[in-house]
């Protein structure tokens, strides 16, 4: 099993993606503006080696390699954006698949300081897009307390691409 510290962004790229690909496993995608800032990168790292542990396979995609793939194609979409909303390219491939977001179990999870959500929901809410579930990682968080954070989000997630397809 894959463990947070041995998994490498590019192990979740779309040729990896695809080697590990079998139609039993649940496939998920996460989608950030950019794995360039090193918390962004650790963040969807430990995402991705997460949900692996629990069944699912993997792709990264990031908005500004302007390669983003189609969330029906997926049985979770998550979504990793600043509370700033710096991430342009990203929001853009919001804006153009906003409602088709909603037909996936979708989650989103930001990133940094930031207390108020309700600016960054309004503006996702005007793209269409509402996720089902939403989370905030901090920048001054322990890593220890992120990584555990992210075990309990993924674990809500998985419950909830559970229940969607046995309803």
């Amino acid at each position: 099993m894959p463990t947070t510290d041995t998994i490498d962004v590019r192990d979740f790229a779309e040729e990896a993606f695809l080697a590990r690909d079998t139609p039993d496993r649940p496939h998920a995608l996460i989608a950030v503006g950019s794995t360039r800032n090193a918390e962004t990168a650790r963040i969807a790292r430990t995402l991705a080696a997460h949900l692996e542990i629990v069944g699912f396979i993997v792709e990264i995609a990031e908005a500004v390699e302007h390669g983003m793939p189609g969330p029906p194609d997926y049985d979770l979409v998550i979504i990793g954006l600043s509370h700033h909303l710096h991430d342009h390219d990203l929001l853009r491939w919001i804006e153009g698949i906003g409602t088709t977001l909603c037909d996936v179990t979708s989650a989103l999870f930001l990133l940094g300081r930031g207390h108020d959500r309700t600016h960054v929901m309004a503006r996702l809410a005007e793209a269409g897009w509402r996720p089902h579930a939403v989370t905030t990682f901090p920048d001054s968080e322990d890593p220890g307390d992120i990584e555990r954070s992210i075990a309990a989000f993924v674990e809500n997630l998985a419950t909830l691409v559970s229940a969607r397809a046995t309803s």
